[in-house]
């Protein structure tokens, strides 16, 4: 999967690039008596891990974040750059299954200088059809691509470290910020074969 002699490489939205979880917890904290931090989401679903939750009110604290995309932080502030450098070897784009309004999303990664070919929303098991390499939080998705012949970079955070029903294949790097999803990109990718 080629455009213009450039590899695709796919890059998740949520806990990747924005840091959505902050804003959810806000939300999340303001009907609560618990009253959770980052700290807590060991696994990913945080209604796995918080008292009164469902996915239905996932779905909406997601959406009602969206909705304030102003003030949803960046996962690291070196990442704009660091995809502006990454664009002169790769085709970037951005693909997403957010809850999250895609003209918000858009407005944000515009706001954060965040520079890509173009856009794909879709259901998370669809991501690995639209890259080469994947940046992403979510191991299933990064194993879906390693799968499929290209290259996961998993972007740690608490709630893909611990999840014992989640086992990384063997083409997925793990990534703690964005300058290591560089130096994997620029020198740790070459031995592993790519999906054409």
């Amino acid at each position: 999967m080629y455009k213009n002699g450039k590899l695709i490489l796919g890059i998740d939205i949520d806990g990747t690039l924005a840091d959505t979880i902050g804003r959810v917890l806000k939300f999340y904290n303001s009907e609560h008596e618990f009253q959770a931090s980052k700290e807590d989401i060991k696994l990913y679903g945080i209604e796995r891990v918080l008292p009164g939750l469902n996915k239905e009110k996932v779905k909406e604290y997601f959406e009602n974040s969206w909705s304030r995309w102003n003030e949803i932080e960046p996962v690291d502030s070196s990442a704009p750059e660091i995809i502006r450098k990454l664009s002169d070897l790769y085709n970037i784009r951005i693909i997403t299954a957010t809850f999250g309004n895609t003209d918000n999303v858009k407005r944000w990664l515009e706001y954060n200088n965040i520079s890509y070919m173009d856009f794909v929303h879709c259901d998370s098991s669809e991501k690995y059809k639209y890259c080469n390499v994947m940046v992403d939080d979510r191991a299933s998705c990064i194993n879906a691509v390693a799968e499929h012949g290209g290259k996961g970079i998993l972007m740690e955070q608490r709630w893909n470290k611990a999840d014992p029903n989640e086992e990384i294949n063997k083409n997925v790097v793990i990534a703690k910020n964005w300058n290591q999803v560089y130096e994997i990109c620029t020198s740790g990718l070459d031995t592993v074969p790519y999906k054409q």
